[in-house]
């Protein structure tokens, strides 16, 4: 794969919205302060002389007292019509988003995992599995992803009608990452006025992600590129898994192939489902996204198959 845009953006707008409301917070008690010291209308007698901080007997600009009290008023209105109104609004399909956001990582988490117990005996699954799902993507875990053999049966109940046999791991991620692709499509369209910054980023990084844009074949921010027996270079947008249906030995998808480490595209496409991890645990009521979900179905034994899907030839070199 290789990347064709970087979208990495220079200004930090997130860090801009949270300064200009830090900013707007601050004066708004400072705009209030003058409006009541500068006022010719006391309405609370203070004790202690504290008053003579509230109220200016000399003459004030009456442009400037216009502008305190338009401010403090104009605030407490946004507060009021705005603000609170929107908050309240948004909890609702924010709680709703974000549970079709946990299906999304449950789903990606239990397959990641799958595919690697796929490629392990009962010893060196061993190795693996540690008590927590992202503990379990360690070194060893990288190391049976590089012999992972994508056209091996993947472990799945779905079957393919003409063969009557199940369908291959090539035919079956591609399915998953359609079905995640088009789930993350259906909740930026229909909650994007009430998501936040977090979530829609997130949402964008899962798309453009290179794990998902090599098996959907929805290339954005890359290209697939490959090279024939006489050393042409071909840059396609297919899903990988069309490549995987010719007839012939094809080198494993997750190995390092020449310049290309096909691990790479794994340990990103982890890294964005623990960021996304993080975000569903700001959502702790009604939302559960338990630290162990894919790991603790898949330590036991009748759970995922054993080294039903080892490319032979990596694992030979």
């Amino acid at each position: 794969m290789q990347k064709t845009c970087n979208l990495k953006s220079i200004f930090n707008i997130d860090s801009f919205i949270v300064s200009i409301k830090v900013v707007t917070l601050i004066i708004f008690p400072i705009s209030l302060f003058f409006s009541i010291r500068w006022s010719d209308y006391p309405v609370i007698n203070l004790p202690f002389d504290i008053e003579d901080c509230f109220i200016k007997n000399e003459t004030i600009d009456s442009s400037m007292l216009s502008l305190m009290t338009g401010y403090a008023t104009g605030y407490i209105v946004f507060i009021l019509t705005t603000w609170l109104p929107t908050i309240i609004r948004n909890r609702p399909m924010q709680k709703m988003a974000v549970q079709r956001l946990s299906v999304i990582y449950r789903k990606s988490i239990y397959l990641l995992l799958l595919m690697c117990k796929n490629t392990c005996t009962s010893e060196v699954w061993k190795k693996v599995i540690r008590s927590e799902d992202f503990a379990c993507f360690n070194a060893n875990y990288f190391d049976q992803m590089c012999i992972f053999d994508i056209k091996a049966e993947a472990d799945t109940m779905l079957c393919d009608k003409e063969k009557n046999e199940r369908i291959t791991w090539n035919k079956y991620i591609e399915y998953v990452c359609n079905n995640i692709y088009k789930e993350l499509d259906d909740v930026f369209l229909q909650y994007h006025l009430y998501l936040s910054n977090d979530i829609v980023d997130i949402i964008t990084r899962l798309k453009l992600c290179h794990f998902m844009e090599t098996f959907t074949g929805n290339n954005i921010s890359s290209v697939l590129l490959s090279h024939d027996m006489k050393g042409y270079a071909y840059y396609d947008t297919f899903p990988i898994a069309l490549f995987y249906l010719q007839e012939g030995e094809q080198s494993a998808v997750f190995s390092k192939n020449g310049d290309v480490d096909g691990s790479k595209i794994l340990s990103e496409f982890i890294e964005i489902l623990k960021d996304l991890y993080k975000i569903l645990k700001k959502y702790p009521k009604g939302i559960s996204v338990e630290k162990d979900y894919a790991i603790s179905k898949l330590k036991q034994e009748m759970t995922g198959h054993y080294a039903t899907a080892i490319n032979n030839t990596v694992a030979v070199k």
